[in-house]
């Protein structure tokens, strides 16, 4: 605990002084609601379990590489290519919320 006092006391002063939104409760409200009205869709292919015999015939798998290992030579995806196609455009978060 000691070594965790300054850190925690930072903290803390930071989040009591920082601007309040309620920019992530709105966005998580809204996704819920969202799903609620099962507008959602389904998990893109390029997201689903790829390890198993079969997958890649099925689609699953394919074309994904980890926006966290993505180089020039081997860009990651663009964004919308995880999302369900009923979310292109869909935006949740925001800082004008």
């Amino acid at each position: 605990m000691p070594e965790a006092q300054l850190v925690l006391a930072h903290a803390t002063i930071h989040l009591a002084l920082a601007p309040k939104s309620n920019a992530a409760s709105s966005a998580i409200w809204s996704a819920m609601q969202d799903v609620r009205q099962g507008g959602v869709g389904e998990v893109p292919n390029i997201l689903r379990d790829g390890h198993y015999k079969g997958a890649a015939s099925l689609g699953h798998g394919v074309g994904y590489v980890s926006p966290h290992t993505a180089t020039t030579e081997n860009p990651a995806p663009p964004d919308e290519a995880f999302l369900p196609v009923e979310l292109h455009g869909k935006r949740y978060y925001g800082h004008s919320q």
